[in-house]
């Protein structure tokens, strides 16, 4: 838990540095990212405490679910479709930043469950 807290320290360093030394246009910038940084720390230590509680009790892990890559080719398909109907101006310019957004978490989301499928078939040999 004591990385935990450490990353809270940098945090809190990040967000209130400006502040002593009268760097107030700064601080409007690193405040509210301090603040998104402390609330996402705080979700990743709620989701830690509560795997180490259920771990210590012996509750045993879920099962993986198998992975169905169709689902990403299709989703793929149609985030491609989108990025080229708002390039060709068929859809509002503002729909390539949503567009953009989909395909940087389909792009981790399919390295994740090619990790994870290429892992667990490592582990079966």
């Amino acid at each position: 838990m004591r990385a935990y807290w450490l990353a809270l320290a940098a945090i809190a360093v990040f967000a209130l540095w400006p502040l002593p030394f009268g760097l107030k246009s700064l601080a409007a910038v690193s405040l509210p990212m301090g603040a998104l940084a402390a609330a996402l720390w705080l979700v990743v230590l709620m989701i830690a405490w509560n795997a180490y509680v259920r771990r210590r009790a012996g509750v045993a892990t879920a099962s993986t679910a198998r992975i169905n890559f169709l689902y990403y080719a299709l989703a793929l398909a149609v985030i491609l479709a989108l990025g080229y109907a708002t390039l060709s101006a068929w859809l509002p310019a503002p729909v390539l930043l949503l567009v953009a957004f989909a395909a940087i978490f389909w792009l981790f989301s399919f390295v994740f469950a090619l990790v994870a499928t290429l892992r667990r078939k490592s582990r079966a040999k």
